[in-house]
């Protein structure tokens, strides 16, 4: 584990998947807003890059993709996975994150 004194997060808007278990006043079925450790270099596995986003921009594909997170045939929260969170009772099981385009720069690589 890493002991640096900075730490660097990311912000991601996360959105409830359907779960018939979850009650409508439950933090799992709310969107929210949670944020989640970037991993140093050094900690990225092997064959990973770190992307820092610059730009990015909502389209009508961005709507798509969150209305059909949980359709049985494309199932995009199975993949576009939500952070886990304690502080905001959000896992990849209760949440999953819509897909944005971007600019971005590629971040310095783990040596390999």
């Amino acid at each position: 584990m890493n002991t640096t004194s900075t730490t660097t997060t990311n912000t991601t808007l996360c959105f409830p998947r359907n779960l018939s278990s979850s009650a409508p006043s439950s933090s799992s079925s709310k969107s929210l807003i949670v944020s989640s450790v970037i991993p140093t270099s050094k900690e990225l596995q092997k064959g990973s890059i770190l992307l820092k986003i610059d730009k990015f921009g909502w389209s009508a594909n961005n709507v798509t993709y969150q209305a059909l997170g949980e359709h049985p045939h494309f199932r995009y929260y199975d993949f576009h996975l939500a952070p886990v969170s304690s502080s905001a009772s959000v896992s990849p099981q209760s949440h999953g994150v819509v897909p944005a385009s971007g600019c971005m720069g590629i971040l310095p690589l783990r040596n390999i």
